[in-house]
């Protein structure tokens, strides 16, 4: 679990950098739960 958790940050992190490194236009993303799993959504550059 902790590995799982470990991996999680690190790709929320590298999605946050790849996004405030991209065009200049807003991007509208979201993250939900279904219980089960994360599911990312919205308008990616």
């Amino acid at each position: 679990m902790g590995l799982l958790g470990a991996g999680t940050a690190g790709l929320l992190t590298a999605a946050g950098m790849y996004m405030l490194g991209g065009p200049s236009r807003p991007t509208t993303i979201g993250v939900g739960t279904t219980g089960q799993a994360v599911i990312l959504y919205g308008d990616w550059p």
